[in-house]
Parts: C-alpha cells; sequence; structure tokens
C-alpha cells in the first residue's frame, strides 16, 4: 500500500489503480480489480479449499490527513495468507 500512501499523501486523497501507478500482475489463480480507494483479488477457482475475495481498502481522514487500510479475506485463509490483515499497520 505503499504506492497509494504516497499518492494519498501528495493528492490529500485515495486513487485507483492507474492513480497510483500500480500495475496489477497477470495471474492464472486470481483476477484483480480495483476501484478509488480499493483493491481485490478474487480466487479463479477454490485455493486448497478457500475461495473468495482478498481486499483492501483504503481511506484518508479529512481532518488528520491519515491514510488507513482496511484489509479483509475469506474465512479460513489466514492459512493462506496469515498476515494479510495486517496490511497497513503503522500507514501514514
Amino acid at each position: 500500500m505503499h504506492q497509494q500512501d504516497a499518492y494519498a499523501s501528495e493528492k490529500n486523497d485515495v486513487g485507483t489503480f492507474a492513480q497510483i501507478g500500480y500495475d496489477s500482475p497477470a495471474s492464472t489463480v486470481f483476477t484483480y480489480a480495483g476501484a478509488k480507494g480499493e483493491f481485490k483479488a478474487t480466487t479463479k477457482a477454490p485455493l486448497d479449499g478457500i475461495s473468495g475475495d482478498w481486499k483492501v481498502v483504503s481511506s484518508i481522514s479529512s481532518s488528520t490527513g491519515k491514510t488507513t487500510h482496511t484489509a479483509t479475506m475469506p474465512a479460513n485463509a489466514d492459512k493462506l495468507t496469515p498476515n494479510f490483515t495486517n496490511i497497513g499497520a503503522g500507514s501514514l
């Protein structure tokens, strides 16, 4: 989320994939989608029995200018990506 943090510090707003300069990778495992302040990876097929969305939603406080990121993932996905929900801990 470093690119989102940098964009937010310059623009005082969150951006889209294109605005922050992020190119989603080609993948046989996930499809990627993004909207302003939202980035999502969706499984193309179950991974170890788990399917769904890994998502990060970014926002910026109008009063403090601080960027926060909230990461969510499918139930029981912590066995695949145990640190995913820590994304954004220590954001600007």
